[in-house]
């Protein structure tokens, strides 16, 4: 606020992000209640959900995007979130809007047409700021100068990509696998294009997994370069990678050995997605920080726990299976009584031995404080001189809480009889 009552420029322009999040919110609803309209979208749960996920993702998006920008102006990364909120939910009414007025013919219009193209590239409106968003999490600045070539590197790569996409014989749509004739392009060009079309694609794909890799790998030489509030910003950050990328990756193994992926896994990854912009919400805002440790070591644990008692479920259950058919028994209820007193005795056990090791590895001052204050423990109920129990507690103080200095006071009490 300036001397004459009227806002500063900065205080001016904070609506401008709100405003920018409330039309996306608008146009993420449009889309969702368009798509909805569509009978096949109602079949199921799950499909809903999808669909209110997938809009939930982009008001995400916007929404952290503006707290970023309403509180930090000039934060690339805020500037980023929003653009991503923008461009798939903002960008994305306009299109659904535009597609159900299209035509629903043989013959494609030029609306049909420009659809469908969008469609090749749209996917770069997503990818392209989450690369950049690798690359300068969480200052907003690249590592170096001489990382500002892979940032170059992904301007010629999307450049390239849509000129590939534009200059195609044929368009094909991404979601329907509707294709249609390139209005742009003659049946002469078409054919000179169609040859090498296929070795640009597989250059291009080696292109992009390299640059991905490059904009991986800087986070992990950001991570060994930061101090401890980056660390835990970045840890923040990464810990949504790994559920992100353990979602995928299931997924994409089910596709590959032949399996058709569940219907679950699509709301499973657009929460994946919302947590893209809630982690960094967190991390560049620093709300509640350092929960973050705890969050993963707990993750880890019961991941690891879970694993190995449904590896022991299905490992009881089929040798006690085995052992009844042996003996000439046909009652599987058996089989699963057994295998869950198994695995409800085993549970206890393996979580503590989890605990410990993850503790070791991953926790290791509060491990070494816990074990030197058990070791303390034991010490001091088989020790009866005061002055050797006096010297250890200093000795425990100093190593498991590190004070400048520590004083024990021993309080004498006078028997009066």
């Amino acid at each position: 606020m300036t001397t004459s009552g009227r806002p500063s420029a900065p205080e001016a322009r904070s609506w401008i992000p709100w405003a920018l999040a409330f039309l996306t919110t608008i146009g993420a609803l449009v889309t969702f209640v368009d798509v909805l309209d569509a009978p096949h979208n109602r079949a199921s749960v799950i499909a809903i959900a999808r669909i209110a996920l997938d809009a939930v993702f982009k008001i995400a998006f916007a929404v952290v995007g503006a707290l970023i920008l309403s509180r930090l102006a000039r934060n690339r990364i805020g500037g980023l979130l929003m653009f991503i909120g923008v461009a798939t939910g903002g960008i994305g009414a306009l299109v659904s809007l535009a597609a159900s007025g299209a035509n629903s013919g043989a013959e494609p219009t030029l609306t049909d047409s420009l659809l469908v193209w969008q469609s090749m590239w749209s996917w770069w409106l997503l990818m392209g700021p989450l690369f950049l968003l690798l690359l300068i999490f969480p200052t907003g600045r690249l590592l170096s100068r001489r990382w500002r070539w892979v940032v170059g590197m992904l301007g010629l790569l999307f450049a390239s990509f849509m000129a590939a996409a534009t200059l195609s014989p044929e368009w094909r749509e991404t979601d329907s696998g509707r294709v249609v004739a390139n209005p742009i392009v003659s049946l002469r060009t078409s054919a000179a294009l169609s040859g090498p079309s296929g070795a640009f694609l597989g250059i291009w794909s080696i292109a992009l997994a390299g640059t991905a890799m490059l904009c991986v790998l800087s986070v992990f030489v950001r991570y060994r370069r930061a101090d401890i509030v980056e660390r835990r910003q970045l840890n923040w950050f990464l810990f949504t990678c790994a559920i992100f990328i353990a979602i995928y990756v299931a997924s994409a193994l089910a596709v590959t050995v032949g399996v058709e992926s569940p219907e679950w896994m699509g709301p499973l990854l657009n929460i994946a997605f919302i947590g893209f912009p809630v982690s960094i919400g967190i991390a560049i805002l620093r709300h509640r920080l350092f929960d973050i440790d705890v969050i993963i070591r707990r993750t880890a644990t019961y991941a690891i726990v879970s694993a190995a008692l449904h590896i022991v479920y299905f490992g009881a259950n089929v040798i006690a299976q085995g052992v009844i058919g042996a003996l000439g028994g046909q009652r599987n209820e058996v089989a699963i009584v057994a295998s869950t007193l198994a695995v409800a005795a085993l549970f206890s056990p393996i979580r503590r031995r989890v605990q410990n090791t993850i503790d070791r590895r991953f926790n290791r001052q509060r491990y070494d404080a816990d074990k030197v204050v058990a070791d303390f423990a034991e010490y001091a109920a088989h020790e009866t001189d005061l002055a050797a129990l006096q010297t250890r507690i200093v000795g425990v103080v100093a190593e498991t809480i590190q004070p400048r200095q520590v004083t024990v006071w021993v309080r004498e009490i006078n028997d009066h009889k």
